[in-house]
C-alpha cells in the first residue's frame, strides 16, 4: 500500500493502518445473527457458574501487545514455553473466535477506495522522514570518473583513501577502517543505500569520526557500508557544509573556505605511476591498499656475432695453449704458495651461510663445473670457508670464497717500503 520504500516505512504505514482500524471498530452487537442462535446474558452467565463451577471455562483475551512481548521472549502466546514450527501446548485450550458484524464488513470492503485524510497526512510524514541513502557506483567498484577526486588522509594513526564523489548523498566508511582503527559504531535500523544501478546494500552502523586531509581536520558523521575501491566517501553530505566550492577536474584540485580561512585540497592524478620497493609497500600504513606488483626486470639486447679480424685471429691461433680454457692446476713452479698460519691456531672451520634455493643449486653446478676440469678436488680437511654468489654484469654467478676467519690467523708478509728522500738522492747526478 502506497508504495513504501523500505522497511521501516512499511512498518510505519501498518501501524498507523492497524490504529485506523481499531478506532473504526465498533461494539458487538446482540442483534447479529450470533446473538439469535446463541443469547448471552450476564445473568445466565452467573447462574451457569454458580450451579457448575468445574464445566466453565475460563475466557483469557489475547490482544497485540501480549503478543509482541511474547514474539520477544521467543514464547508461545497461549503458555511459557519455548516456541518452535513443531511446539504443542501441554494443556490443550479451546480457541473463541469473536466475528464482527456485517457492517464493519462493508468498511473494509470500502477501504481501498476511500482513504482517510488523517491516514494520507501522516503516510507524507513518514515519507520525509525516511533518509533516502545513495552511493554512486564508482565507489562500490574502484573506477573514478570525472565526477570524483581521490585524496590521502588519516583518520587516527591510520592511512585511508578518500573519494570525494558528487554522486553519493551521504559519507560512507568502509568496515575494514571500523575494525583496524577500532572505532565506535552505532546502529542506523540497518537502512537501505540504493546504488545507482538499481541494487541495494544494507547499512551496518553509523559513527561520527574525525578526519586529517592534507593538514586540515573535518567532523564528519559516516555511515558503514562495504566499499570496492576506496576506504572513505565524502559525498554531498560534505560539500554541503564547505560552501562554495571552486572543484578543478582538469588538475584534480578544490578550494573552498572555511571558518574565513581558505582551503586548498590537491586531488591524486591518475596519470601518475609510482614505483616502489616491495618492502616499503608490505609495510604501508593503508588499511585496504589496491595496486599492482609489477618485476622490472632488464631485457639484454641480442647482440650479433662479431668477425674476427684475420691478424687475430692468426695471433690465437699462434698462441693457442694461452687462450685455451684452463684444465686441472697450473704446473709446478719456483715458488709455490702456502699459508702460514700463527703458533697454536686450531683449524679454521665456519660454518655455511643460509643460501636462496636457487643459489643452492647454483653453487652446486659450479662445484660440479671445477671437479671437472680439475681445478678442485675432494678433501677431508677440518679447514671450511664459507662460499658466497656475486652476480656479474652479464647476469652470470661468481663464487668468491669468504676467507676473513682466516686471514685474521694468518702471519701477514712484510715487505718494507724504502724511504722516498734515499731514492731521491740516488737519483743525484743522473
Amino acid at each position: 500500500m502506497f508504495n513504501p520504500l523500505n522497511l521501516g516505512a512499511a512498518f510505519s504505514l501498518a501501524k498507523l493502518q492497524e490504529e485506523h482500524v481499531l478506532s473504526s471498530r465498533k461494539s458487538w452487537r446482540q442483534n447479529s445473527h450470533f446473538a439469535e442462535k446463541w443469547p448471552l446474558n450476564s445473568v445466565g452467565m452467573t447462574d451457569i457458574a454458580n450451579n457448575s463451577p468445574k464445566n466453565v471455562v475460563p475466557m483469557r483475551r489475547v490482544n497485540s501487545s501480549h503478543m509482541d512481548e511474547k514474539r520477544k521472549k521467543g514464547l508461545c502466546f497461549h503458555c511459557e514455553e519455548k516456541w518452535n514450527p513443531n511446539h504443542v501446548c501441554k494443556n490443550p485450550r479451546v480457541y473463541f473466535l469473536h466475528g464482527e458484524p456485517s457492517d464493519m464488513q462493508e468498511v473494509f470492503d470500502t477501504e481501498d477506495e476511500v482513504v482517510p485524510q488523517s491516514l494520507q497526512n501522516s503516510k507524507e510524514l513518514v515519507l520525509k522522514g525516511v533518509e533516502e541513502l545513495e552511493v554512486s557506483i564508482h565507489a562500490i567498484s574502484g573506477c573514478i570518473n570525472s565526477n570524483a577526486m581521490k585524496l590521502l588522509g588519516t583518520i587516527g594513526s591510520f592511512s585511508v583513501e578518500i573519494l570525494v564523489d558528487s554522486g553519493s548523498t551521504h559519507n560512507f566508511l568502509n568496515p575494514l577502517v571500523v575494525e583496524a582503527a577500532k572505532l565506535r559504531v552505532v546502529e542506523d535500523g540497518a537502512l537501505q543505500v540504493k546504488v545507482v544501478d538499481g541494487t541495494s546494500i544494507v547499512s551496518q552502523g553509523k559513527c561520527e569520526e574525525m578526519i586529517k586531509v592534507q593538514g586540515t581536520k573535518f567532523l564528519v558523521p559516516f555511515h558503514v557500508l562495504t566499499l570496492g575501491g576506496c576506504d572513505i566517501v565524502l559525498g554531498v553530505q560534505w560539500l554541503k557544509t564547505l560552501g562554495p566550492i571552486q572543484w578543478d577536474f582538469t588538475n584534480m584540485s578544490m578550494q573552498f573556505e572555511v571558518a574565513s580561512q581558505k582551503l586548498f585540497l590537491q586531488g591524486l592524478l591518475s596519470e601518475q605511476v609510482q614505483v616502489d620497493a616491495g618492502i616499503r609497500m608490505l609495510k604501508s600504513p593503508f588499511i585496504g591498499q589496491q595496486g599492482w606488483l609489477l618485476q622490472l626486470v632488464p631485457v639484454q639486447p641480442k647482440l650479433e656475432p662479431t668477425q674476427t679480424l684475420p691478424a687475430v685471429e692468426e695471433v690465437v691461433n699462434q698462441f693457442l695453449s694461452v687462450f685455451e680454457e684452463p684444465v686441472g692446476l697450473p704446473p709446478p713452479r719456483a715458488f709455490d704458495h702456502r699459508i702460514v698460519l700463527k703458533e697454536g691456531t686450531p683449524p679454521i672451520s665456519v660454518r655455511p651461510y643460509r643460501y636462496p634455493h636457487y643459489q643452492k643449486t647454483e653453487i652446486e653446478k659450479i662445484v660440479k663445473d671445477l671437479l671437472l676440469n680439475g681445478v678442485i678436488r675432494p678433501s677431508q680437511s677440518p679447514f671450511s670457508s664459507p662460499v658466497l654468489l656475486v652476480k656479474k654484469a652479464d647476469g652470470t654467478w661468481r663464487m668468491c670464497m669468504d676467507y676473513r676467519a682466516l686471514n685474521q690467523d694468518t702471519v701477514k708478509d712484510k715487505f718494507p717500503i724504502p724511504v722516498i728522500d734515499e731514492l731521491l738522492d740516488e737519483l743525484y747526478g743522473a
